[in-house]
């Protein structure tokens, strides 16, 4: 659990990675605390900067993208007192990195990659839905991109499908099985062909298990 220099390897539920994450609790190696990032490669056996959370950041866990291009840290706050950290996220192709949460990653919080690379989803062990919700999406009316949320108490095969006004089938969102928790999924107003559609009204249904519900969305131009 610890390397070379003081590096500590920080926690992932991911399994089979090419690299891990390591963490200094000092660029120098002295006392300013700045929390920075390292990544170690096993095929190559080669050890990389690219970034750090600060201080009062100390990194707890961390989760990598599918194409292993990007990878998010969830830190706690320590400074006089413990409480809520903030999510960070590097994105190791660009070396950009950026803050995508704040003040709500808990201690005892994981990190998931869901959908491919697009989403990224926290939380609690014990934070799981009790039933399947889907909410309004938003932004509503919106052009070109909405985001629809909705949650799974457990695992689902799951059917979202857009509508136009008539009931005529325009898009097959998503069609797949999902694992329980907190999903959202981004429509770009296109159809399954990949065209973009007319300004209007649309429907979006969902289907998980029993669970049918459909809500009314509107496409601005």
């Amino acid at each position: 659990t610890f390397y070379e220099n003081g590096l500590r390897m920080l926690a992932t539920n991911d399994s089979h990675l090419d690299k891990i994450i390591l963490v200094s609790d000092s660029c120098n190696y002295d006392s300013t605390m700045e929390n920075c990032i390292f990544t170690y490669d096993f095929q190559t056996s080669q050890t990389s900067y690219i970034g750090y959370t600060g201080g009062c950041l100390p990194p707890i866990t961390h989760a990598w993208s599918r194409d292993n291009s990007k990878v998010v840290l969830g830190t706690g706050w320590w400074c006089y007192f413990p409480g809520p950290g903030l999510i960070r996220s590097f994105n190791l192709i660009t070396g950009e990195d950026s803050w995508i949460e704040f003040s709500r990653f808990q201690w005892d919080m994981n990190l998931f990659w869901v959908n491919d690379v697009n989403e990224l989803v926290n939380y609690s062990n014990t934070d799981l839905p009790d039933k399947v919700t889907i909410y309004n999406n938003y932004p509503n009316p919106f052009n070109p991109t909405t985001t629809l949320k909705y949650e799974l108490p457990e695992n689902y095969q799951v059917n979202i499908t857009i509508y136009d006004i008539l009931g005529n089938v325009v898009n097959n969102l998503v069609k797949t099985n999902q694992s329980s928790g907190y999903k959202s999924v981004q429509w770009n107003a296109t159809n399954n062909q990949g065209e973009p559609v007319s300004a209007g009204v649309y429907l979006y249904k969902i289907q998980a298990g029993d669970f049918v519900d459909t809500k009314k969305m509107i496409l601005l131009k």
